[in-house]
């Protein structure tokens, strides 16, 4: 078998085709290959170029990090309680985030990023909050309305 980079989509579905073929033959022997034997080193390789071949081009395909956060807690069948024990975080403000009222924070980012090696640049994009589009007008300013005491009975008895 020639192993050879992946630098087009054709290239990519080419490899996952050979992964496939590659397990489809051997199973369930594959679950017992030796480490330094030629057929696992084989399968390591393919499966590694896919890994990165995905990493840099078809995660882009998310609109937003969001997007992207629910896709990996589909991925790996987790819940927001399993991923908020996962990365220390609090499952109210993981709900938060997910439902997009508040922003996901730098915090979360890293963690993630180092968790799942999703790239940074992708967590980093700006999308919108419901909490910020439903805003249409901005906040009152706070007055005082005891700033003028001329009539102090009309406000203690």
């Amino acid at each position: 078998m020639q192993i050879k980079p992946l630098r087009s989509h054709e290239d990519f579905v080419e490899t996952v085709n050979t992964v496939a073929q590659l397990i489809d033959s051997s199973w369930p022997k594959i679950l017992t290959l030796q480490e330094n034997s030629q057929q696992y080193q084989e399968y390591e390789v393919l499966c590694t170029l896919i890994e990165i071949y995905e990493r840099e081009n078809c995660l882009s395909e998310f609109s937003d990090p969001i997007e992207a956060v629910r896709f990996y807690m589909e991925r790996y069948g987790l819940n927001i309680l399993e991923l908020s024990n996962l990365i220390a975080e609090d499952s109210l403000e993981l709900t938060d985030i997910l439902n997009r009222i508040k922003p996901i924070t730098l915090s979360i980012i890293w963690k993630l990023c180092t968790l799942w090696k999703i790239p940074a640049k992708l967590l980093l994009k700006p999308y919108q909050t419901y909490a910020a589009s439903k805003r249409t007008e901005p906040e009152p300013e706070y007055t005082d309305r005891f700033t003028e005491l001329d009539e102090p009975h009309a406000y203690f008895p």
